[in-house]
């Protein structure tokens, strides 16, 4: 079986977390409380995974459109 990696893609793109983000930007947008939830679990753990521990240095930014996706989010929660 042949892998088609593609290699255009940023490495954030290829990153589990970025996935996660993009599934759950279009969870927000389509309204989906639930699904949302599980998504932003799903890169809780993510971006959270192998960090910490002695001598750890967070090294990657919250992305700023991803902070409009989490009030987006909580806007919705409210409306449920």
């Amino acid at each position: 079986m042949q892998t088609m990696i593609d290699d255009t893609k940023s490495n954030e793109e290829r990153r589990l977390g970025g996935q996660i983000a993009s599934a759950l930007k279009i969870a927000v947008e389509q309204k989906d409380v639930e699904i949302s939830e599980i998504l932003l679990q799903a890169l809780e753990l993510a971006m959270t995974r192998a960090s910490g521990g002695e001598g750890f240095i967070e090294k990657r930014d919250f992305p700023h459109d991803l902070q409009e996706i989490l009030q987006r989010l909580d806007a919705l929660r409210h409306l449920s």
